[in-house]
């Protein structure tokens, strides 16, 4: 896990949210909605066979075209358009970079072109704002919305915004009731609704009044920052399309093309975990050696992020953690090189807590209680067959007659080529201590495993 900061508003797939809203041509504050489509442009970026790679949008502010970094990174030259399709610009340079805070202003001039002035005051949340740019390549699309929260942490100041952006958004303005820019699009959350994110327009007044530093474009691809937001945009959109899993989840998956790729393909996934819980996850891999790294994701995008990498233990990449804090996890399943790998992992939870000791194994959880098995004592008994003990801690107390107990310890027969399941024994307890044990082997019946029970939970453990 590369070491980024960024920061956890980044955890969005980057412009993927679709449809575009008109507005009048003149606000009603008095300032032209032609003009701020005047200032604004579509980016085409361009590698060094001349093959358009990417569509993003620009705009003039003070006399600067800017843009959003990440819609050039990898590129070695790029064309602006103005709103009615004229070329307004090219360059293979750039004038002035910050990749952290992904901004970008490029070496053109564009002097016919009216500019933008920044908002030197506060942004209010809940007011209107306006968004300008080039979604899905279409000129001087604009769209109203309002502001819903100013964000600050240590990248910088961000905007969350309302305002409807589509993939070709990034890098165009986000304006107020008065015309003025108050931020740059950056990103949205893909599977929210409207929820968008722009970097506050004082980074970019910061950022020209630097002392400019002319850079090829094809230069930053490589190197110090730059590599940092090429590696950023991967894997902002690989946190924030992570699949969610459970305790007790047994997950198949393959890491081919169209994964991120980070010097090899990477697969995201996230749980909930809390203070204490013991995980373990065990991963297997067909193909290319795979590793896994856990990562707390309050901390994913910040300077400090170390991550729990796994160890090799025989054919398998095993990480075994004690989680730090009640928060969301990030599971990453990567490739220890660059190749494709078929994969699958369990992920398990110790309850060190227990009342029964640290040998069992957390499967599940439903109406009842906690449920559990002993991974170190399952019995090998006859062809496809094998013996197992659960434990089920339940949530308050319940009674067997007029005996109360909070525990119930059973051992189960289980046919796993049938997929079968067969109660041996019961034991029901009140803290540790037996309330009453019998034996039922002889009437209990096999009974089918049903998926998505606690039973199935304990099968698909055992017999896979």
């Amino acid at each position: 896990m590369k070491t980024i900061i960024v920061s956890i508003f980044y955890l969005v797939a980057l412009l993927g949210v679709s449809g575009c809203s008109s507005t009048p041509e003149d606000v009603d504050s008095g300032w032209s909605v032609t003009s701020a489509k005047d200032a604004t442009f579509k980016v085409i970026a361009f590698d060094e066979e001349g093959e358009a790679i990417s569509t993003g949008s620009a705009f003039k502010v003070n006399d600067f075209i800017v843009s959003a970094a990440h819609v050039i990174l990898g590129a070695n030259s790029v064309e602006i358009y103005d709103s009615r399709g004229n070329l307004a610009g090219k360059t293979d340079s750039v004038r002035y970079m910050d990749a952290v805070k992904d901004i970008v202003i490029l070496d053109i001039e564009a002097i016919s072109y009216q500019s933008l002035e920044t908002e030197n005051g506060s942004v209010v949340v809940g007011s209107d704002v306006w968004a300008v740019g080039a979604p899905m390549g279409l000129d001087g699309t604009i769209s109203k919305g309002v502001v819903s929260s100013v964000r600050e942490d240590d990248v910088g100041k961000k905007l969350q915004f309302t305002a409807p952006v589509s993939p070709g958004s990034s890098g165009g303005p986000v304006l107020n009731s008065e015309g003025r820019v108050i931020g740059m699009t950056i990103a949205t959350v893909e599977e929210g609704q409207n929820l968008n994110f722009a970097i506050s327009a004082e980074h970019i007044s910061a950022l020209t009044r630097r002392m400019p530093s002319v850079k090829r474009i094809s230069e930053l691809k490589t190197g110090g920052e730059d590599e940092k937001s090429a590696v950023f945009v991967e894997m902002a959109l690989g946190f924030a399309g992570a699949e969610q899993i459970y305790y007790g989840s047994r997950v198949s998956g393959k890491l081919e093309d169209g994964d991120a790729e980070v010097n090899g393909f990477w697969d995201f996934y996230k749980f909930s975990g809390e203070k204490g819980d013991i995980v373990n996850i065990s991963l297997y891999s067909r193909g290319a050696k795979i590793k896994g790294s856990i990562v707390l994701g309050s901390t994913v995008f910040t300077e400090d992020v170390s991550g729990l990498e796994g160890k090799n233990v025989g054919d398998k990449n095993v990480v075994y953690a004690n989680l730090p804090q009640d928060d969301e996890y990030y599971l990453i399943v990567s490739s220890a090189e660059k190749g494709k790998a078929d994969y699958r992992f369990d992920i398990t939870k110790e309850n060190k807590d227990s009342r029964y000791g640290e040998q069992w194994v957390y499967v599940s959880h439903d109406d009842a209680g906690d449920y559990f098995y002993i991974h170190e004592d399952v019995v090998q008994a006859g062809y496809e067959k094998k013996y197992v003990w659960t434990l089920t801690e339940k949530d308050g107390f319940d009674f067997i007659d007029d005996r109360q107990y909070n525990a119930i310890l059973i051992r189960f027969a289980l046919d796993c080529r049938q997929q079968k399941v067969k109660p041996l024994t019961i034991t029901h307890r009140l803290d540790g201590d037996v309330v009453g044990s019998e034996d039922i082997a002889s009437y209990a019946n096999w009974e089918s495993v049903i998926p998505q029970t606690n039973g199935y939970m304990m099968y698909s453990k055992v017999c896979q």
